[in-house]
């Protein structure tokens, strides 16, 4: 009856040890996919950490790009602020070139219509020239021909000294 018992407590043992090995491979296939889950969990978590850097690093090119995009725009607007004065000052200066070309032009006309009232006066001038040497050609003509006769009546007058003479030297 002992026998029967320590079989039966050896049997009770042996399924004890059994069912002990069984759950201990259990045991060890759990710890095993747990590890491999732990494993698996820390290279989604490795890939979501260099994950995050990159969005954080392409965050940080983002907003580097931001602000280089808003300088340019600041840029941009500045350039057509000095655009937009350069026209007005450009504008400006046409104006007054324009104004001054008017001016020059009809500084112009008045300067051709005094020529041509000096050319006029001029023609009138060398009209009167000529009438003047005409006339002093006239009256030089007038002189010699006076002094023709006046040396002729100089010469007569000379005769007739001669003939005084003469008949003085006769009576």
């Amino acid at each position: 009856l002992r026998l029967a018992k320590v079989q039966q407590q050896h049997s009770q043992l042996l399924q004890q040890q059994s069912e002990a090995a069984g759950r201990e491979r259990r045991l060890e296939k759990q710890m095993s996919l747990l590890q491999q889950q732990s494993h698996e969990i820390e290279w989604y978590a490795a890939d979501a950490h260099a994950a995050a850097e990159r969005h954080k690093v392409e965050a940080a090119t983002a907003t580097a790009e931001a602000e280089r995009a808003k300088a340019a725009a600041a840029e941009a607007r500045h350039a057509m602020q000095l655009e937009s004065e350069a026209r007005s000052v450009a504008r400006a200066e046409l104006l007054e070139r324009k104004l001054q070309a008017e001016s020059a032009a009809d500084e112009a006309s008045q300067l051709r219509a005094r020529l041509q009232e000096q050319q006029r006066e001029l023609s009138a001038c060398e009209e009167a020239m000529a009438s003047a040497r005409a006339a002093l050609q006239a009256e030089q003509a007038g002189h010699a021909v006076a002094q023709a006769r006046l040396h002729e009546a100089a010469g007569r007058i000379e005769a007739l000294g001669d003939v005084e003479l003469r008949l003085a030297k006769v009576q």
